[in-house]
C-alpha cells in the first residue's frame, strides 16, 4: 500500500473511531453470541460504502475528462466516457477518487449504517488493521469493475 493510501486509511479510521465514540454505551455493542461474524459484516459494509463513494467520484472524473461531455455535444456514439471499460476507469481514477473522498462524510455514513451491528465498539481501535485494509481496497476494485458484485467475499483470515 502506498504512503498516500496509508494516510487516507489512517484519516478514515480516525473519523470512524470518532463516530463510534458518539454511539451510546450499550453492552450489546461489545458482544453478540447470535452474530459471531461481526467483523465480516463490518468488512462487507465498509466495502459497499467505499465502493459507492469511489464509483461516484470516478464517474465525475470520467465526465470531466470527456471532451464531448464538456462541450455539451449530444453525440452518444462517440462519447469517450461511454466507451471506456470499468477496468480502465478504475486503473486511471481510483487513487484520485480515493483521495477526493470526504472521509468524515464516509465515516458518518459507515457508522450510521452499522450502529446496530455487533462489535462496532469492540473493534473500534483496530477494525482497519483486522480487516487488512489492502483486502478492502481489493474488494472495492472487484466490486467496481464487476458492478458491485458482492456475491462471494474472499476468504478472510480473521474469520477462521
Amino acid at each position: 500500500m502506498c504512503e498516500k493510501q496509508t494516510v487516507e486509511t489512517y484519516t478514515l479510521s480516525e473519523y470512524v473511531m470518532a463516530e463510534v465514540d458518539r454511539l451510546p454505551e450499550i453492552d450489546s455493542f461489545y458482544y453478540d453470541v447470535d452474530s459471531p461474524h461481526g467483523l465480516h459484516e463490518l468488512f462487507k459494509s465498509l466495502c459497499n460504502c467505499l465502493t459507492k463513494y469511489v464509483s461516484n467520484t470516478i464517474s465525475l472524473f470520467v465526465k470531466l475528462d470527456c471532451v464531448v461531455c464538456q462541450d455539451d455535444i449530444v453525440l452518444p456514439d462517440i462519447h469517450e466516457c461511454m466507451n471506456v471499460s470499468k477496468r480502465d476507469c478504475f486503473d486511471v481514477y481510483f487513487e484520485p477518487a480515493l483521495y477526493n473522498i470526504d472521509c468524515q462524510t464516509l465515516a458518518v455514513d459507515f457508522v450510521s449504517l452499522n450502529k446496530n451491528r455487533p462489535y462496532i465498539k469492540f473493534f473500534r481501535d483496530d477494525m482497519f488493521d483486522l480487516m487488512e485494509i489492502e483486502n478492502v481496497f481489493k474488494k472495492v476494485e472487484d466490486m467496481y469493475v464487476n458492478d458491485y458484485a458482492l456475491d462471494l467475499l474472499p476468504s478472510l483470515e480473521f474469520l477462521d
